[in-house]
């Protein structure tokens, strides 16, 4: 089955709440899940790796303000980037942050692992 990029909805919930409990140590329950994945869907984008039903890699950003060179504009602050382990160097989370990166606003990712920040200057 083919892995398809996706901006994150509702209906992906499910494939994302099992991605987070395999990766992240979490709260575990639905109104986390809730408030964390579709509350803020106003000022957070948000897009998968999907295979079928599994999430396998995804990519998080929050839309914020900043002042760059004296004028306030919207960026896209990157969190939460991540592929499954088994899967790292397969280009998955390369896929994800180009789709992120195909959105009108700058992207700012501050920090990050060492594998992250040999991989940024390449994208």
């Amino acid at each position: 089955m083919d892995v398809e990029i996706l901006r994150f909805s509702e209906e992906h919930l499910p494939a994302v709440a099992e991605f987070s409990e395999s990766t992240w140590s979490r709260p575990r329950t639905q109104s986390y899940y809730h408030w964390r994945y579709l509350e803020c869907r106003g000022f957070h984008r948000q897009f998968l790796a999907l295979r079928g039903s599994e999430c396998l890699a995804m990519v998080s950003a929050f839309r914020k303000t900043y002042l760059l060179g004296g004028v306030i504009g919207h960026c896209l602050e990157v969190f939460d980037w991540y592929c499954r382990p088994g899967l790292k160097g397969g280009g998955l989370g390369g896929r994800v942050m180009r789709a992120l990166m195909e959105e009108p606003e700058p992207i700012l990712v501050c920090g990050g692992t060492v594998d992250t920040l040999a991989r940024l200057p390449h994208m």
